[in-house]
Formats: structure tokens, C-alpha cells, sequence
């Protein structure tokens, strides 16, 4: 027992000997006089948590519906993708703010086309204020997943040759 606790109190007097940084300055005017300063690293600021889950998750003003018809409304499908009769479902990531704007926008998972990607992650981050997520009442930052889906109108017509 003294053993584990003699290399547990040494292992966190080296530990705490690693952890403080010292730089040796010499004093102006003297060769021999040295100072031990600490080294002091500037304090970070704290980034606010980003929540994956929470109590109220956020929303698209005017809800699903809404939401729909927005991405319906404003997709450009891309030209050479509609000619050459691409389509796919790209799974775009964001962060929903505390003020519902939307950022860090990321595909992370393909459509199997850059283009189709590219038009995803452009529709996102052009997309209005949401509502926010919240925790304990709070407005707070949330991430989202949200799958866009490029799917070709095809004429009823031309099916049913």
C-alpha cells in the first residue's frame, strides 16, 4: 500500500513539476544574475457548448411545411447535374444559433455529386432565422442534420411509354 501511494504522490509531484513552465530571463546590466519567471499563457475564451439534444429542439419558422416549401422553392438544381439525370439525398450538418441564425454548415454525407453537395450546402447557409433550440428555457446553440433530397420531375407522359 505505502507503494502505491509513495509512486501516486511522486507521479503528481511530476506531473505538477511538467505542468508549470518556467523561462529564465537575465537581468539587464548583469551577466551572472538570472530570475525564474513563470511561463503565463493568455486565458482563453469559452466557447458556448453546442448541443446535440435538447429539450426543445430547434425549428424552421412555420415548421415542417414550411420548411419544405422553402428548400422546394429556392434549390438550383444544377444543369449539368439535371442533364445528366443525377440524383441523390445529401445529409447536411449545421448549427442553429441562440439567435436562430444558421452556421458551420457541412455535408456529412454525399450525394454522390460535388454539384449536388455544393447546392445543399449553398440552400442551408442561405436559409432565414430559426427558431432556436432550447435547455431549461434557454436559447441555446444546437446542432441539426437536415437531408436534401435532388430528385428529377419526370413527365407522367413519358413514364408511361
Amino acid at each position: 500500500m505505502k507503494n502505491i501511494l509513495g509512486l501516486l504522490s511522486m507521479s503528481l509531484t511530476l506531473g505538477l513539476n511538467t505542468a508549470i513552465a518556467q523561462t529564465k530571463i537575465t537581468e539587464p546590466g548583469s551577466s551572472n544574475s538570472t530570475a525564474i519567471k513563470p511561463d503565463v499563457q493568455e486565458p482563453q475564451a469559452i466557447q458556448p457548448e453546442v448541443f446535440v439534444y435538447v429539450e426543445q429542439m430547434p425549428e424552421f419558422n412555420g415548421g415542417q411545411t414550411a420548411l419544405v416549401n422553402y428548400l422546394s422553392s429556392n434549390i438550383k438544381y444544377p444543369k449539368a447535374e439535371q442533364e445528366a439525370g443525377h440524383e441523390g439525398k445529401a445529409m447536411a450538418k449545421f448549427i442553429v444559433n441562440e439567435d436562430g441564425s444558421i452556421s458551420d454548415v457541412t455535408i456529412v454525407r454525399s450525394s454522390g455529386s460535388n454539384a449536388l453537395d455544393g447546392e445543399a450546402k449553398r440552400i442551408v447557409s442561405s436559409m432565414p432565422n430559426w427558431k432556436p433550440g432550447k435547455q431549461n428555457g434557454k436559447a441555446v446553440k444546437t446542432y441539426f442534420n437536415l437531408p436534401i433530397v435532388f430528385r428529377l420531375e419526370t413527365n407522367e407522359k413519358e413514364n408511361q411509354k
